[in-house]
């Protein structure tokens, strides 16, 4: 079976991360885009990645500061705007590719307040292109199926875990993907995890001989900074 593209944050490499640029080239050369979200001051979801505004606008604070209209006045790099995930939203579906959201989480927040915002943002939409959620916080990917099943969940996996928490992890969640960092993944691991159903993503491949050892695992999907380089 192939392996499937992600546009890693739209295209990272071939653009501003987690902008309209990057999601417009990476839904033209990738069979998905990834997205990070995160809840603003007022509630609602920004794509970005940090939690930080230093490294993508050079602004001093947190996201979770702001509102979302302050958010989309900074500029996220070549004159390019922070996006709403509506705004994505309205992009991918434009498209017939899949838009996978990973829900970024602040330490010591409430992990149920962003499944919530994101149930009322996906539920705003009388129709909503193909979507996948994923995330590192796992509580929150319990809240969200509980409040919104049906939905294709990802269980993203830590760096640096063993088999044995990765294991863990999955029969505490019961995902129908997991996500793990391409250096973590075993053959003994990846046989595991498609022997249980479930479908298998490796994070972040940008090299072809990376690609072509992940792919010889049987990794359905390769998230990528560049979109376009291998695999289609």
């Amino acid at each position: 079976m192939k392996c499937l593209i992600i546009g890693h944050r739209g295209a990272k490499g071939l653009a501003p991360e987690n902008t309209l640029k990057a999601f417009r080239i990476g839904l033209e050369r990738a069979d998905a885009v990834e997205c990070d979200v995160r809840l603003t001051e007022d509630g609602l979801l920004v794509v970005i990645h940090d939690g930080s505004l230093i490294r993508r606008a050079r602004v001093r604070g947190m996201v979770k500061d702001f509102t979302m209209a302050e958010l989309a006045a900074f500029d996220a790099g070549f004159g390019e705007k922070f996006p709403s995930l509506e705004d994505v939203i309205r992009l991918a579906a434009c498209s017939d590719k899949t838009l996978i959201i990973e829900i970024k989480t602040f330490a010591r927040e409430n992990p149920r307040l962003p499944a919530e915002a994101l149930k009322k943002t996906l539920s705003a939409f009388s129709s909503l292109p193909k979507i996948m959620i994923c995330s590192f916080n796992h509580e929150t990917l319990k809240h969200f199926r509980k409040i919104m099943p049906g939905i294709t969940i990802i269980a993203t996996m830590k760096k640096g875990m063993s088999d044995a928490e990765i294991e863990k992890a999955i029969d505490d969640l019961s995902p129908e993907g997991v996500s793990v960092e391409f250096r973590d993944l075993t053959p003994a691991l990846a046989a595991k995890i498609k022997a249980g159903g479930m479908f298998l993503q490796a994070w972040v491949v940008n090299e072809d001989k990376d690609f072509r050892k992940v792919e010889a695992m049987g990794v359905d999907w390769v998230y990528t900074d560049f979109p376009g380089k291998f695999g289609r």
